[in-house]
């Protein structure tokens, strides 16, 4: 916590920084508007200096120009030859030296002066220069191509090797050069800056001083900052800026002086340029500094006064804070003193009153919360130790009763955690962490052990409030015991009655759907909720309002009884079901339990049954046939085979040939006579098919026989080669349906050794998938229709495979997808029952462990695909 400070130095400071306050307004004056006002004022001033310097160098250079062109066009109207005369005049011009040092003329083939005009001190000197070569001076050559004077660069004098500038003209057979002396212009440009602190630079256009008004900075360079540079604006040329030159700073700005291309750069050091600005700020902050000396103690003595009074009326209101409610007030000279004390004395008082009523509704929140269903307590603690804090409660007894200890031990914490099961006490203590840490509400439910053994549940739960660094969790304990032993009994009968394997319904009054158990509903492929907004007339065909009624009615008069119906699913699927229904009272209210079974499989069981007992009536009466169409055909067979011996003439049987000696023939004649009427071929053919016919006989007996449970080797193409001969017998005069005009393709394979298998029941899946491709391609009048049946090995898995493949109309996903499910048929009522192949696929897969898959599509025929073990099983 920060330290206070008294009332008097509170004043005393704030007095203080009214007082500061107009020396920061100055201050910030200064700063954002004198200076760069100054700054500006300054470089205005100086912009317009370096102007006017620059017109006036221009204004001189103007008229020495003027003065040499006239010069330049005299002597060309005149034609002077080199001789006294032309340098009398060219003396002239040259006067005293105060513009032009020395004039010349030089011939524009050999470079050489032929005439030199000079200062009267360096006349005598003229011989000097006579002739003298000048080819190597640049500014020779600067009015080549044009007849107007240029200026040329900074150079060395010719005649006294001082900085000088040349401005050349051409003239009819040479150059007229005057030079002048830039000693000359420091002189000039001096006079027009009289101020010994302003510099007055002239610069060429790369930057190097030319001359300068103190005659020291000939032929240095200003730094590349910017600040000598020039721009252009409406064609005059600008710029200002503070820069540091020869290590001073300086303020300055620049003008261009149009004729040589030179700059001139006035500047005045900074500190010169804001010495009025110090000067008055001096002033100003001495006066200020006196008024500071004189308001502070003003400050102090008035802050003390109004301590003074503060604390008074301080000292009455911790009186009050201690419990004095009737004490006096001191007199007071100010109305504003008059009204605190009156508020005071009010507060008092009424502070007195709400703490009598405070400590009656105290009383009466005490008695509330003893008599509390459970145990109210408080928890306080420090954030840094929450384990080492107290608890308290109004309900100490209860505390005892329900949890055996007691909450005002020092160590009640530790020991109420003891008493938390051991696989509970993880999550009991992370609760708890996460409350304090968050400062959150806790609530927390779990077991209690308590000292003497007993076990309980309870419910824990708090909500934290900060006070003076400490934090408090105010809460209560509920002991929830039979509350859990309730819930734990209804979750069993919840449990039992979700996951029971038979349907549960509780249904209304109108045969409303009000519950449903897991069964029930998936058995339909609703949700529980969708079937909870149904009722029994949406998923029972055909059950009608009347039938209802007349179940309730016998519900009401007869004991429950199972009844066969019928649900339908979501999918539009009709299957059987057994209901066994009663009627219960809850709550003054009528409901009918129903207890539904699907029975499905029972049903798709009995049919199975029932085909089997049909299949071995119809084996039975196809074995009594076979062996009843044995026996004449035997006879039949045999006749045959007798009267082909006797009337073929190739056997010599006496009394064969008797009895056609009798009969007024011979044996021969009597075999010309067959031969030319074919009649041995006739009874060959009857021999034949009376053998063909006794084989087809002796299939059906094997076919019908019941099947042996043990397991043989044999060999696939010997059983498929048995199974089409029994097929080829299959006609159907009704739907001229004949197996024998189907194209049977063989494709096996040699190699393929002995399979142990069922030689019987392997026959039947055989010719019950051939009898459904036959059947199918006869009823879509399939164009030369064809089978292909293949045998192979497949050596990866050790199986011998059987592939029988038709060109048929095949089927799509979703007949394919059920084709092997019980009682499912394409065909209409009465033709089929569903069962062929779904057998067919048990004996495949049950009986042999072997695997049988299907593969067609639409238009494209069906292959069935049958693997079985080559090895033993």
């Amino acid at each position: 916590m920060s330290s206070h400070i008294s009332l008097k130095t509170y004043i005393s400071r704030h007095l203080g920084a009214v007082a500061i306050l107009p020396v920061l307004i100055i201050a910030s004056l200064t700063l954002g508007i004198m200076i760069p006002a100054i700054k500006t004022r300054t470089g205005t001033l100086q912009q317009d200096q370096a102007s006017s310097i620059a017109d006036q160098l221009s204004a001189r250079l103007d008229g020495g120009e003027r003065q040499l062109t006239a010069l330049a066009a005299y002597i060309n109207k005149r034609q002077f030859t080199p001789g006294s005369t032309l340098t009398d005049l060219l003396d002239t011009q040259c006067g005293n030296g105060e513009f032009f040092e020395v004039l010349f003329i030089i011939d524009d083939t050999t470079f050489t002066i032929q005439a030199a005009g000079l200062t009267p001190s360096r006349r005598q000197r003229r011989s000097d220069f006579i002739g003298m070569d000048l080819s190597g001076r640049r500014f020779i050559y600067a009015p080549k191509g044009t007849k107007k004077p240029a200026w040329s660069k900074c150079f060395l004098s010719t005649v006294n090797s001082r900085p000088a500038v040349a401005l050349t003209l051409p003239l009819t057979h040479g150059f007229l050069v005057g030079e002048l002396s830039l000693d000359n212009l420091a002189g000039f440009i001096n006079t027009l800056s009289p101020k010994s602190e302003l510099l007055t630079l002239i610069m060429d256009n790369q930057g190097t001083i030319v001359t300068d008004s103190q005659r020291r900075y000939w032929g240095k360079s200003l730094p590349d900052d910017g600040t000598t540079r020039t721009k252009s604006t409406n064609q005059s040329w600008t710029v200002s800026g503070a820069f540091e030159f020869n290590g001073l700073k300086l303020l300055g700005a620049v003008a261009k002086v149009e004729k040589t291309d030179w700059k001139i750069l006035a500047a005045q050091p900074v500190h010169k340029a804001f010495e009025p600005l110090w000067d008055i700020l001096t002033l100003i902050g001495m006066g200020l500094v006196i008024a500071m000396i004189i308001v502070l103690p003003i400050a102090w003595f008035l802050a003390g006064r109004f301590s003074r009074i503060f604390t008074s009326y301080a000292e009455q209101a911790a009186s009050i804070a201690g419990g004095d409610y009737d004490i006096s007030w001191p007199e007071c000279k100010t109305k504003e003193s008059l009204l605190l004390g009156q508020s005071l004395a009010n507060m008092a008082q009424t502070i007195k009153q709400r703490e009598r009523e405070l400590k009656t509704e105290e009383q009466r929140t005490r008695d509330l919360l003893i008599n509390v269903p459970g145990v109210i307590y408080q928890y306080t603690f420090n954030p840094g130790s929450p384990h080492t804090g107290t608890f308290s409660s109004p309900a100490l007894e209860r505390s005892l009763e329900m949890f055996g200890l007691d909450f005002e031990q020092k160590n009640f914490v530790n020991l109420f955690e003891a008493c938390i099961p051991e696989n509970d006490r993880a999550r009991f203590r992370l609760s708890v962490k996460e409350a304090i840490e968050s400062a959150s509400p806790w609530h927390y439910e779990g077991k209690f052990i308590k000292p003497s053994g007993e076990e309980i549940w309870f419910d824990g739960r708090s909500h934290p409030r900060q006070t003076d660094g400490l934090i408090s969790h105010y809460g209560v304990f509920t002991d929830i015991t039979q509350r859990k032993e309730l819930e734990a009994s209804l979750r069993l009968t919840q449990f039992c009655f979700d996951k029971a394997p038979i349907g549960i319904w509780r249904m209304g009054k109108n045969g409303q759907v009000i519950d449903v158990n897991e069964q029930g509903y998936k058995s339909l492929g609703y949700s529980k909720k969708e079937l909870c907004r149904m009722s029994v007339f949406d998923f029972a065909p055909g059950f009608t309002t009347k039938d209802w009624e007349n179940a309730m009615d016998h519900l009401n008069r007869a004991d429950p009884s199972p009844l066969e119906s019928l649900h339908q699913n979501r999918n539009g699927e009709v299957f059987p079901i057994q209901v066994i229904q009663k009627l219960m009272v809850f709550e003054d209210r009528e409901y009918c339990m129903a207890f539904v079974q699907d029975i499905t499989e029972r049903k798709q069981m009995e049919e199975i049954m029932i085909q089997n007992e049909k299949m071995l009536s119809v084996g039975g009466l196809a074995a009594g046939m076979a062996h009843e169409i044995n026996n004449p055909l035997a006879g039949m067979v045999h006749t045959a085979q007798v009267m082909a011996q006797r009337l073929t003439a190739d056997l010599d049987i006496p009394a064969s040939r008797k009895a056609a000696k009798a009969a007024d023939t011979s044996i021969e004649s009597i075999g010309r006579f067959m031969e030319t009427r074919g009649i041995p071929r006739m009874i060959q053919t009857i021999i034949e098919s009376g053998q063909r016919v006794s084989e087809i006989v002796n299939n059906i007996l094997s076919f019908s026989r019941k099947d042996e449970t043990t397991i043989s080797t044999h060999h696939l193409d010997k059983i498929i080669n048995k199974t089409i001969e029994l097929a080829a017998t299959d006609y159907n005069l009704k739907k001229d349906y004949d197996f024998k005009q189907i194209t049977i393709t063989r494709e096996y394979d040699d190699s393929l050794p002995a399979v142990p298998c069922q030689a019987g029941k392997l026959q039947q899946v055989v010719l019950n998938i051939l009898t459904n491709g036959a059947q199918a391609m006869q009823e879509a009048g399939t164009l030369k229709p064809r089978f292909i049946l293949r045998t192979y090995g497949d050596s990866d898995r050790d199986m011998a495979c059987i592939e029988i493949e038709d060109n048929g109309p095949g089927m799509d996903k979703n007949v394919r997808k059920h084709i092997f499910d019980p009682f499912f048929t394409t065909k209409p009522v009465g033709v089929g029952t569903g069962l062929g192949l779904s057998v067919s696929y048990f004996i495949i897969t049950e009986n042999h462990k072997g695997e049988m898959t299907v593969e067609s599509s639409p238009g494209a025929g069906a292959k069935f695909i049958i693997k079985l073990a080559v090895g033993n099983s």
